[in-house]
């Protein structure tokens, strides 16, 4: 790899880095989108119980 070929590939990683058409864009739908969806009360049930939800979760020890 030569001089240019680093140069090209930063340009090109900028370039990517930079378009926004590739941001994460987090939206959460308040109501269901279609009639059908029998699932969408339990989800809202779910993630509004405090209790009855795991925040925290062990793992074995990777030693």
């Amino acid at each position: 790899m030569d001089r240019n070929d680093i140069k090209m590939l930063v340009k090109k990683w900028w370039e990517i880095y930079e378009d926004e058409s590739l941001d994460y864009i987090n939206i959460v739908p308040l109501a269901p989108t279609t009639g059908d969806n029998k699932l969408y009360p339990l989800l809202a049930a779910a993630l509004t119980e405090d209790g009855n939800v795991a925040h925290q979760r062990t793992a074995p020890s990777a030693a």
